[in-house]
């Protein structure tokens, strides 16, 4: 989490490395390459660290203990705070994020179904122009496989659990079935299948349904292999079975003879110190009884041995004797691609040269060729990039360069198989021409966001780092129009609140750039850091609220820079217990954090379970650790208004130690008190205390937002409306009282913590003059967004006149300036409505001024030395909002806050204690916010 107002770094990561605008050195070149090659190498790439945050120190993950800190998550109150304001999607909408699987009804071409990788399933009825989520309330929304019944298009099933043997992700909980188009769904079962590769019906019966299931990646056991349901899911009989480590990644069953099936199985097991991405049980098998016995077909195939890996498999329907294969080696680069001829007997591998490089060197991400079903010699191998052989595999053409890179699904028009749709890290797109041109189909929002930011100046400006797809960015805050402004994955980003031109984001492992021209050219700033330093997936990076030359960076040590990243130097020594062993990119630094108080006041946590604090600005440090858990610390956050205080948030389940995942600490870390109160025993990733509100705290978790208005004693969902998806990141833009979440599947959503009730009509609606002795009635018509009952106080000229809807007045005294005003309030928020009149003489008609039409917000002068006029239009009318804030985002005066017409507007303001410095004017309508900079110099 992060407060706009103090600028805690917001995350982006490059993945794909760009070489920026600036000049590169030799030293700054050798990390680079060596971070790159941190992705190259067998390991935790892309990346364990979604799962290892949430494991650590244990081996995985119970599936008890996920779904019951899911049900606890259904039982906690959804009355929030008195208000419950609707969490709003904000995008993006325009760059896709990962899919898993695609399939299309087979005589509609404007219905298909889209599964993403943790964001649910969607539909569209429209040919992709819109989408809705069909599939996002249920326990697992990180999807495998899809399959639809063609006979009966509204029946569909999903199988849970991404199986790209990859830490991306949460594990599935099983199968799930809709017979109503996905208005509704059924679990069928295999809830211990963990990740389910494919789903294939049998085209005669369509009650018969084989599942081709990896279970568990991190242990062996469980359901494993394929299995069989002849009753539509009901009830499942394992069919094939390997061994203990050894699952099914692909499953495809004859078109004319339904009894002959055949089955790809994978070995492969994985820790956060170990990867086995193949081994002698991966292989392809035959039955052609049923299921009743299987045979491994070898003859033309490569051997059985520790280095086959995932293979992925294909059957022609025009020509049912032609299948394909495709496989991938351990640790995970291109094998080969095989053709049979004569139903599965024997196996030759095709003139696949041109395909060497298709996987890189992460086979077990990809595993899917396919046939186009009207051709048996166009096939398709999808992996990095997308190649096409028109004649069954004698020679290659790369395809769909326009498109994003890392494909998984593929699906074919049956009426028309020259229409094709795809899915990969960037989306769904579409194909009318076989391939050879492709259309992107926007609209499905499906990001994993790692962390977010918003520029201070401009809070419509959205910033985050996210996976597969960099750092994105939308300049109006509108849904569809983000832009990517860095490569590869996306982390942490800090937009300077002093010049929104100055952007700092990073890629995987902590390669930090910087931008002066607001993302359109980057440059490396890591002189200082030492390269062999251990650094996490997402390596903190944090700005010094009260010095924004200043920042932190947190490898295993921490560094700062005093001159915007130009050079570094450590500040710390290594704040952890070392380094992980094998592949683990392990004993590392994971969230950062300067006290908005107290600039020399600074907060370190770790991996490994340590947090450590400074108060003498890196001088010394102390370890404050005692009292946590064991575990995987995500956030340490110190409080905005009393430097004493700090709060903690860590990562995982239940464990033997406790099943606290929130702690508050009133004295810098000396002593801990859980304050998780009811909220689920189950990852936690940001908390953040709300300057404005006494005791409120919010909490981002795995399984939603939560807000505590009294210190954690009590926990209730924050807002409504948000998906079932983890919570990676909450940024609070306290002047605007706007509230971002960044989600892992789902996008980004705000929620507005301001909700006033609305005064929608009022009497008299124009008023200047009254005649002495006349009697005027006020009333005001208002209502409440959360349907909160009102409360209505009368003041006229300050002294309280009335408690209901309306007041009659009369007016005795002539020649008098008169307010009438009254406030509306739910209790706890308010909004006004004031009448300024001249009481006339029945001798006199007092003249009605009006204002001339303005700049929608402006002040002259600007800057000022000890006043300044401040002039604003309204277009209409409506509740208007006028304020001043320090640049830390706190409260410096509230100028207006009541109902106007619309027109021109002028407010003096004179501040007689502010010290010079820069300032922030907020106009605030209910459709319009705007923001001006005020610098006084004394």
């Amino acid at each position: 989490m992060r407060f706009a107002k103090t600028i805690l770094p917001s995350t982006i990561v490059l993945m794909a490395i760009v070489l920026v605008a600036g000049k590169i050195t030799h030293s700054d070149e050798a990390r680079r390459i060596r971070r790159e090659e941190m992705r190259e190498t067998p390991g935790p790439f892309p990346s364990d660290w979604f799962m290892q945050q949430r494991t650590w120190p244990d081996a995985n993950i119970s599936t008890v203990d996920f779904l019951a800190a899911r049900a606890a998550h259904e039982r906690i109150p959804r009355n929030t705070l008195d208000e419950q304001p609707p969490w709003v999607p904000a995008g993006p909408t325009n760059i896709g994020g990962r899919v898993a699987d695609i399939v299309g009804h087979p005589t509609n071409q404007n219905v298909f179904y889209v599964a993403s990788a943790s964001g649910g399933v969607f539909k569209t009825v429209s040919g992709g122009t819109a989408w809705t989520c069909v599939f996002g309330e249920e326990a697992g929304t990180s999807m495998g496989a899809l399959a639809m019944d063609t006979a009966h298009p509204d029946t569909v099933y999903v199988g849970t659990g991404e199986a790209c043997s990859a830490g991306y992700s949460y594990f599935g909980t099983g199968i799930y079935r809709t017979t109503d188009g996905g208005l509704s769904w059924q679990h069928r079962g295999l809830t211990d299948s963990r990740y389910i590769a494919r789903i294939a019906l049998d085209p005669t019966n369509p009650q018969k349904v084989w599942v081709a299931a990896m279970g568990e990646l991190y242990i062996t056991g469980g359901e494993r292999g394929v299995y069989l349901s002849t009753d539509g899911g009901q009830t499942w009989e394992p069919s094939l079975f390997v061994n203990d480590s050894t699952g099914a990644c692909d499953v495809v069953v004859h078109p004319t003879n339904p009894d002959t099936i055949f089955a790809a199985t994978w070995q492969r097991i994985r820790s956060p110190e170990y990867r086995q991405a193949g081994g002698r049980g991966s292989g392809i098998y035959r039955t052609t009884d049923g299921g009743d016995t299987w045979q491994r077909l070898t003859d033309g195939l490569p051997p059985a041995g520790n280095d086959v890996g995932r293979i992925g498999l294909a059957i022609s329907r025009s020509n049912p004797n032609v299948l394909y294969a495709c496989y991938a080696d351990h640790p995970g680069y291109f094998l080969g691609v095989f053709r049979s001829i004569d139903g599965g007997e024997t196996w030759g591998r095709v003139n696949d040269g041109d395909l060497s490089e298709i996987y890189s060197n992460f086979g077990w991400y990809f595993g899917d060729i396919r046939v186009r079903p009207d051709n048996e010699n166009m096939v398709f191998v999808l992996g990095v990039d997308l190649f096409r052989s028109t004649n069954g595999g004698q020679n290659w053409q790369q395809i769909g360069n326009n498109v994003h890179v890392d494909h998984h699904a593929m699906w074919f028009d049956p009426a028309q198989p020259t229409r094709i749709l795809l899915g990969n890290d960037g989306g769904v797109y579409r194909s009318t021409s076989n391939g050879n041109s492709w259309t992107f189909l926007g609209g499905l929002p499906i990001n994993q966001f790692y962390a977010a930011t918003v520029d201070f100046q401009h809070p419509e400006r959205r910033y985050g780092g996210t996976q597969d797809n960099g750092t994105l960015r939308t300049m109006t805050g509108a849904l569809g129009d983000w832009d990517h402004i860095h490569g590869g994955d996306g982390f942490y980003v800090i937009v300077d609140p002093s010049n929104s031109n100055r952007i700092y984001a990073e890629y995987q492992w902590g390669w930090l750039e910087r931008s002066e021209n607001g993302g359109g050219s980057w440059r490396s700033i890591m002189d200082g850091i030492d390269e062999n330093e251990r650094t996490n997936w997402s390596t903190p990076v944090a700005l010094s609220p009260s010095n924004w030359s200043t920042l932190y960076y947190g490898a295993q040590r921490v560094y700062r820079t005093t001159n915007r990243g130009d050079s570094w130097t450590a500040i710390s020594p290594d704040l952890t217990d070392g380094g992980g062993s094998g592949n683990l990119s392990f004993g590392t630094i994971t969230t950062i954090a300067v006290s908005p108080v107290n600039g020399q006041l600074i907060y370190a946590g770790t991996d490994d379970a340590n947090v450590w604090v400074t108060t003498n600005g890196g001088g010394s440090w102390s370890n404050v650790s005692p009292g946590l858990p064991n575990r995987w610390i995500s956030h340490v956050e110190p409080d905005p208004l009393n430097e004493n205080v700090v709060y903690v948030t860590v990562s995982g389940y239940r464990n033997a130690e406790q099943d606290a995942h929130l702690f508050r600490s009133d004295h810098y870390g000396q002593g801990w008190q859980n304050i998780s109160g009811g909220l689920p025993s189950g990852p936690l990733n940001d908390v953040i205390p709300d300057p404005d509100v006494a005791g409120r705290l919010y909490v981002a978790s795995d399984f939603g937002t939560y807000v505590s208005p009294d210190l954690g004693q009590t926990w209730l969902v924050l807002g409504e409306n948000l998906p079932r998806v983890p919570v990676i990141d909450l940024v609070l833009h306290n002047p605007s009282r706007q509230l971002v979440a960044a989600t892992y599947g789902r996008s980004m959503f705000t929620l507005d913590l301001n909700r006033p009730p609305e005064i929608i009509a009022y009497s008299p609606t124009d008023l200047d003059t009254v005649l002495v002795e006349e009697t005027v009635t006020f009333a005001v018509t208002a209502e409440d967004p959360d349907g909160d009952s009102l409360r209505y106080s009368w003041t006229r000229n300050g002294l309280p006149v009335g408690s209901d809807t309306s007041v009659e007045l009369a007016f005795d005294e002539s020649d008098v300036t008169e307010i009438v005003a009254v406030e509306v309030s739910d209790g706890e928020l308010a909004v006004s409505q004031a009448w300024e009149f001249y009481v006339a003489p029945r001798s006199s008609v007092r003249e009605t001024h009006t204002a001339a039409q303005h700049e929608l917000l402006a002040a002259y002068p600007n800057p000022f030395n000890s006043q300044t006029e401040i002039r604003f239009f309204l277009p209409e009318a409506g509740e208007v909002e006028i304020a001043v804030y320090d640049i830390m985002g706190r409260s410096v005066a509230s100028l207006l806050h009541e109902r106007r017409s619309a027109g021109a507007g002028r407010l003096g303001y004179a501040p007689s204690d502010l010290p010079s410095g820069t300032y922030l004017l907020t106009l605030n309508t209910k459709s319009r916010h705007q923001a001006l900079k005020l610098h006084l110099i004394r």
